[in-house]
């Protein structure tokens, strides 16, 4: 599969991910699963060095930054993101997106018993 340059992106950046995807084929280095992001340790977006890489899955990629967890609006009204309720109830991001949206989303977790913290 070709990887298209992403605009903006250096051109070191752009080889040393796709020399980072070849070598670990795609796959999480922290997990195992299937690995898409190249991240870097040191979150820097100035050191494209390859050792400064790492492939994660999109899961993994979430741990490494928590900030972006505390800027969910979902987790800021309901103490868990829309991936957090796929992974505890099922179903899909779509799914507690529509419910929120039409204000049945509440309700839902009160006959789940689950405390929400407020």
């Amino acid at each position: 599969m070709k990887i298209k340059q992403k605009k903006g992106w250096s051109m070191v950046l752009h080889n040393n991910r796709i020399t980072k995807l070849q070598q670990t084929k795609r796959i999480c280095e922290i997990c195992g699963e299937e690995g898409e992001i190249v991240h870097h340790k040191d979150h820097s977006k100035d050191n494209h060095e390859i050792d400064n890489l790492i492939v994660v899955c999109r899961k993994c990629h979430w741990l490494l930054h928590p900030i972006y967890k505390t800027n969910s609006k979902y987790y800021r009204l309901y103490g868990m993101t829309l991936q957090d309720m796929v992974d505890r109830f099922g179903g899909t991001q779509g799914r507690y997106s529509r419910m929120h949206k039409r204000k049945v989303l509440k309700r839902f977790f009160a006959d789940k018993n689950v405390n929400l913290g407020w």
